[in-house]
This record gives structure tokens, C-alpha cells and sequence, in this order.
């Protein structure tokens, strides 16, 4: 009988063993997992702080560079309401069409250089 007890015992033991090692390997594996997704984040987290840093740069140059052309245009259709002279009303036309120009063009490379950084 007591044999038989010990049989029992040390069969309980190897499948407690048994599922011992199982659980090592699945700890193992979810361990490795974890770091690889920690891993990502991290790059991920990396990535977007980058991103935003350039577009807080660009943001604040552009605002800078956009300005200029926008001031000028506000004070030369200000201009055109209180001209009275069509030749003079001309010329302040010409003045917006460049400055709306020139604000495009700031535009298009902000935009071409959020593309190419982004």
C-alpha cells in the first residue's frame, strides 16, 4: 500500500513538474512579448514627439512668415475701399494679387515640407 501511495505521489510530482516547465516557457514567452511591445511604444512615443516638435516649429515660423503677406493685403483693401481712383484702385489690385501670391507660395512649402518631414 505504501508503494502504491508513492507511485501516486511521484506521479503527482512529474505532472506538477510538467506543468512547472510550461509555465516557465508561457512566462518566458509573455516576458519577451511584454518587451517587444514596450519596445514599440517607446519608438512609437518617439516618433510623435518628433512629429510634434516639428510641427510646433513650423507652426511658429509660418505664423511668423504669414503674417507679413496678410498684414499687407488687410492694409491694401483698406486702401481700395477709401480709393476713389480707378487707375490707383488698379495698382492696389496688382499689390494683393502679388502679396496673395506670395502667401500661396508659403503655404505650398509649409505644406512641402510637412510631406517630406512628416
Amino acid at each position: 500500500m505504501l508503494n502504491d501511495v508513492n507511485y501516486s505521489i511521484k506521479e503527482k510530482n512529474e505532472a506538477i513538474m510538467e506543468q512547472s516547465a510550461k509555465l516557465a516557457e508561457a512566462y518566458e514567452n509573455l516576458w519577451k512579448v511584454n518587451k517587444n511591445l514596450e519596445e514599440e511604444v517607446h519608438l512609437r512615443t518617439e516618433r510623435i514627439r518628433h512629429q510634434h516638435s516639428k510641427l510646433v516649429e513650423y507652426t511658429h515660423f509660418n505664423t511668423l512668415k504669414l503674417r507679413g503677406p496678410l498684414a499687407s493685403i488687410l492694409g491694401l483693401l483698406l486702401l481700395a475701399k477709401n480709393e476713389e481712383s480707378s487707375k490707383n484702385i488698379k495698382e492696389i489690385f496688382e499689390m494683393i494679387r502679388k502679396a496673395t501670391q506670395e502667401l500661396d507660395g508659403i503655404v505650398r512649402d509649409f505644406t512641402q515640407r510637412l510631406d517630406e518631414d512628416l
